[in-house]
């Protein structure tokens, strides 16, 4: 695509020529005898038909540069909204508003589970990069609460057993890695008496997380 200041340059261009065609002839005027009415006629004619072939080049390639122009905006702006698009799409999925399916892990604890062991769980898996996760098949988002309850451990008034199944969408073996690394959450979780089985999820049996059951109204935020 031709720049706005090449065309500048062009127009500069261009005009010089045209004056230095007209210097030209004042010069052939002063240097000579006078010529006969009809050569200076037929001179001055040549320049104007130059000038005038000059001026429509012009406006042809000024025309050009403006549908240029044009269509770099419109592939801006349609990039624009696909970004946007795109962080949309990115915020449904982390405040659980729609399904969210991917390659990632399946990871069973099972024994004396507490709220804590289960927060350190799943934070650990947001840290190895999980997307987004669920609790024995309830979706997790941003404000998804994990305490004591009276009879037990309890995800967003989900009360659970002895066991939980966390499913998780990312890199399956960064958060493999991450969970059973040397003194890392599993050893730790073991030492505590929480038996934990990893499984990787892709292909066909990729994870899919359902949408959260009751999606946040906002009623006092909103962005600026």
């Amino acid at each position: 695509m031709v720049s706005p200041s090449l065309w500048r340059r062009s127009i500069i261009v261009l005009s010089a020529v045209a004056v230095g065609l007209i210097a030209v002839v004042v010069a052939k005027g002063s240097a000579a005898p006078p010529a006969p009415n009809y050569v200076l006629e037929q001179d001055e004619a040549e320049i104007v038909s130059a000038l005038l072939s000059a001026n429509d080049g012009l406006r042809d390639e000024i025309e050009r540069l403006d549908r240029e122009i044009q269509a770099a905006s419109s592939d801006r702006g349609s990039g624009r909204l696909e970004e946007m698009a795109e962080a949309l799409n990115a915020l449904r999925v982390v405040n659980g508003d729609v399904a969210a399916v991917g390659p990632g892990v399946e990871v069973r604890a099972s024994g004396d589970l507490t709220a804590a062991l289960l927060r350190d769980l799943v934070n650990e898996l947001k840290s190895a990069g999980a997307e987004a996760m669920a609790i024995d098949g309830r979706r997790l988002n941003l404000w998804s609460a994990i305490y004591e309850g009276e009879s037990g451990v309890v995800v967003d008034g989900q009360t659970l057993g002895n066991a939980a199944t966390l499913e998780a969408i990312g890199d399956a073996g960064t958060m493999t890695e991450a969970l059973e690394r040397p003194g890392g959450l599993v050893s730790l979780l073991a030492r505590s008496g929480i038996d934990v089985t990893i499984r990787t999820r892709t292909g066909a049996e990729e994870v899919v997380l359902p949408v959260y059951p009751e999606p946040r109204a906002f009623r006092f935020a909103a962005g600026r």
